[in-house]
């Protein structure tokens, strides 16, 4: 098991007022030729690229290349999304499970609270020992914040909140 991050890097912030940097990059002529999704252009560009002459190899060694390929992750953006448009976030470990997620919202949030996703809205209850790997989650997730009764932002924490 993971575990938690020594800092999970929390911020709460409004979603409509939030200002994301977008980086442009330019793309070359070679990668507009292997993002191509026509079957045919990409396996002319598998021959001119000499990808195609790997030989012979076992299923078991194929399948352990593509793991080797796949990405590892040490950490997960979680957003918890408010009522009130604003956004709950938090960093965690990829193994941590849902019942952590829940604790934290809990930290931040006074009143009778539990997080779902969507569509279709399954709320978490069933789901409190299952990890963010099992769900999805990994390297960012999204969850709904759903109230039974009245909800708040703790008042030491209203300070923090990014207007």
């Amino acid at each position: 098991m993971s575990s938690p991050p020594a800092s999970r890097s929390t911020r709460i912030y409004h979603k409509r007022l939030e200002q994301k940097n977008v980086n442009v990059r330019q793309v070359a002529f070679e990668d507009e030729l292997s993002n191509n999704t026509d079957p045919m252009v990409q396996q002319y560009w598998k021959q001119l690229m000499g990808l195609n002459n790997t030989g012979f190899q076992s299923k078991r060694k194929m399948e352990f290349q593509a793991l080797l390929k796949q990405p590892v992750y040490e950490r997960t953006i979680i957003k918890i999304r408010l009522p009130n448009e604003y956004v709950l976030e938090g960093q965690f470990a990829p193994l941590e499970t849902i019942r952590s997620v829940c604790e934290f919202a809990a930290q931040y949030i006074t009143g009778d609270i539990y997080i779902f996703t969507t569509p279709p809205v399954v709320r978490m209850e069933k789901h409190l020992a299952k990890t963010l790997m099992d769900m999805d989650c990994v390297p960012s997730g999204m969850f709904y914040l759903g109230t039974n009764a009245f909800w708040a932002i703790r008042n030491e924490f209203l300070p923090f909140v990014e207007n």
